[in-house]
């Protein structure tokens, strides 16, 4: 249900709104000069009907203006490069012609794709974390869970709020200052898989500690977890955002919300299955209450090492070429 108003978005966008791309209307004086051309109105230039050319790539004529050596015409969507001297006969040869790339280039890459992927299965391991810790918290102590009421879980979530807004208000852009935005995505992959394997541990713990010192371990874990995660988080976008070219920011940010969207929509299903399983299978470790939480680790992994393959330019935005 979640992904539904996203994937509406998404599909709408592909097939109804068009890209707001700049369209740029500056002339040169080269293409001023080339209307003279074709206008017979420059220097030393007689109107020639039949042989000259509208789209400014070719002219002919019988006398010339003498443009300078190697000059280029700028117009919309098209470069065109030119080396053009006196000549008896008063051709100008075309030399290059650049278009620019289409929109299915720019968006179907691998940086993209990369990049697009790390953020979706982030959103998993999340969601899926997310759903499973209540779940475990308020299992019974005989089935391997921490028999937690409702108001002792609230109470153990309570402070993440605070500590998500003081993160990304203050602490994250004093990182990203100093490390940037890939390497703290980077680092941020080394302490998500322990962040969720160690959950499952939290009923063992209990049973070897007073209250008030697992109360603190509790509130130190979550500490620890929002730390890792809204760090993930800031940088994944940040890195979502930098990987799109200008032309296609829209669509890429459109595509990485709908894959997302439905990584969040399947984790807390796919989640509540797996520890559902492990409760009734009547298997030993690790197959037991911790698995759910070891299988969203594994995928945490995943996205650690696909982490390493992440293109170095994602740290920057990305700069039309155009301009």
């Amino acid at each position: 249900a979640a992904a539904v108003i996203p994937f509406t978005g998404f599909v709408s966008g592909i097939w109804f709104i068009e890209e707001p791309v700049r369209k740029r209307t500056k002339k040169t004086k080269h293409v001023q000069l080339e209307e003279e051309v074709e206008e017979g109105n420059a220097p030393g230039v007689e109107e020639a009907p039949e042989n000259h050319s509208r789209n400014g790539t070719i002219l002919n004529g019988s006398n010339s203006s003498k443009l300078g050596h190697n000059s280029t015409i700028t117009k919309e969507e098209e470069i065109v490069e030119v080396n053009a001297s006196e000549v008896g006969n008063g051709l100008i040869h075309e030399k290059v012609t650049t278009s620019a790339k289409s929109v299915r280039e720019l968006i179907f890459t691998f940086k993209v794709a990369l990049t697009i992927m790390v953020y979706a299965n982030l959103r998993l391991t999340a969601v899926g974390n997310d759903d499973a810790t209540p779940l475990f918290m308020s299992t019974p102590k005989l089935d391997g869970g921490m028999e937690f009421t409702t108001q002792q879980i609230g109470f153990a979530l309570l402070g993440q709020g605070f500590i998500i807004v003081l993160h990304v208000a203050f602490i994250f852009p004093w990182l990203k200052a100093k490390y940037g935005a890939l390497e703290l995505f980077k680092m941020s992959q080394y302490f998500v898989p322990l962040a969720v394997i160690f959950i499952p541990f939290l009923s063992q713990i209990q049973r070897s500690v007073d209250e008030v010192t697992l109360w603190i371990i509790l509130e130190l874990y979550f500490v620890y977890k929002v730390m890792a995660y809204a760090t993930a988080f800031t940088a994944v976008t940040i890195l979502v955002n930098n990987c799109a070219h200008p032309k296609v920011l829209g669509t890429i940010n459109g595509i990485s919300q709908t894959a997302a969207a439905f990584t969040s929509a399947v984790a807390p299903a796919m989640a509540g299955i797996i520890f559902s399983w492990s409760l009734s299978n009547g298997y030993g470790f690790p197959f037991d209450w911790h698995f759910a939480f070891f299988v969203l680790g594994i995928l945490a992994v995943l996205n650690l090492v696909a982490s390493w393959f992440l293109d170095p330019s994602v740290n920057s935005r990305t700069v039309d070429d155009e301009d």
